[in-house]
């Protein structure tokens, strides 16, 4: 809040773990999360570093998993969520498009958002 200076948490629980999706952010576990992008309608997009998963929150604060599924590289021209990455971190969110450093891997790269 910006005229109290309060903090909040909007996502996860504490503790390390790669459950959540499809319900409240807050109640959701991560493992690292190391890279936060907010997009122009809002959403936020978390590098999920440690599951090795891309995940949004909506505007409706529900958490959902977008790209990664296991721990690797391959999923190159495919479904993102069909993908594997191997420790995401830092993002990148333009109109269309989500950068990742999926930094293990060593190389960049590029979701589709529309």
């Amino acid at each position: 809040d910006a005229q109290t200076g309060v903090i909040d948490t909007i996502a996860g629980r504490g503790e390390q773990d790669e459950d959540g999706d499809g319900g409240p952010a807050v109640d959701a576990a991560f493992a690292w999360p190391n890279g936060v992008a907010i997009g122009d309608d809002g959403r936020v997009y978390v590098a999920d570093t440690f599951n090795h998963r891309i995940r949004r929150i909506g505007l409706d604060g529900i958490v959902e998993t977008i790209a990664g599924s296991t721990k690797g590289y391959s999923g190159d021209d495919g479904p993102a969520l069909d993908a594997q990455l191997r420790g995401p971190a830092y993002l990148e969110v333009t109109e269309d498009r989500l950068i990742v450093a999926d930094q293990q891997n060593q190389v960049v790269r590029v979701l589709y958002l529309k």
